[in-house]
């Protein structure tokens, strides 16, 4: 739930502060009050990219902060703790761009990437538009309305910790197997070099050995040249 926007030199906006509390809350005005300002203002604390040029006039940079209850999103929570950032049942984003510089974003006082920032924003918000219910469209949201709806979350817990175990299996295999390959073609050179080492070949031979190597297959192109002149030959004899 939004608990708080605050919004500082944004586009027309000089400074405002916004509290909304449980429940529907409904703002109203006449065209161009600046009712799409504070939903920009939103979505630029979602993650949505950001131009200089709604930076208010003569100022370096605007700022957007946004207040969220936590309290009934535990997967926000565990998300959160995942991610190092905090696992209160409050949530601080904050969004600042600048007019001559990369924008900076920030939840719970860390500074985090737009990937991140956005990642958090679908957790947090459902944005609805005339004719457009985007989460709605979404597979993911309607399959965890659904498990909401038929109470699955103990199945979900389990399912999520078992492919966790999975993984981590998947993951221990391929090592495993990496290492025995490792070990197999270590084995493969070791016996090599104890080869050539029993044979205790002189520089000179060595030197002759590839001398014959290139003769012999020399000697292999030269054969199939050869034969295919032969055969050449014996089709043009059969033909007059």
């Amino acid at each position: 739930m939004l608990l708080q926007l605050s919004i500082k030199n944004l586009a027309i906006v000089q400074q405002i502060t916004l509290d909304f509390t449980a429940g529907m809350n409904v703002m109203t005005g006449e065209t161009g009050a600046g009712k799409s300002i504070l939903l920009d203002a939103l979505n630029l604390t979602l993650g949505d990219r950001a131009s200089p040029s709604i930076v208010r006039a003569k100022q370096k940079q605007a700022e957007i902060s946004a207040a969220f209850d936590l309290a009934h999103l535990p997967q926000v929570q565990e998300w959160l703790k995942i991610q190092e950032l905090g696992s209160t049942n409050e949530c601080i984003v904050r969004r600042i761009i600048a007019i001559d510089g990369p924008s900076k974003a920030y939840i719970n006082g860390h500074m985090v990437t737009l990937a991140q920032l956005k990642q958090l924003g679908e957790m947090l918000v459902n944005m609805h538009g005339q004719h457009q219910h985007h989460a709605l469209l979404n597979a993911g949201y309607q399959q965890e309305l659904l498990d909401q709806y038929a109470g699955h979350n103990d199945l979900l817990q389990k399912v999520a910790s078992n492919f966790k175990e999975w993984a981590e299996l998947q993951n221990e295999y391929k090592r495993l197997a990496a290492e025995h390959s490792s070990q197999d073609k270590l084995q493969l050179l070791n016996y090599q070099i104890k080869e050539i080492e029993e044979l205790a070949l002189k520089p000179e031979e060595l030197v002759a050995l590839d001398k014959e190597h290139k003769k012999l297959t020399k000697a292999e192109e030269l054969l199939a040249t050869i034969q295919n002149v032969c055969e050449f030959i014996g089709g043009e004899t059969e033909q007059n």
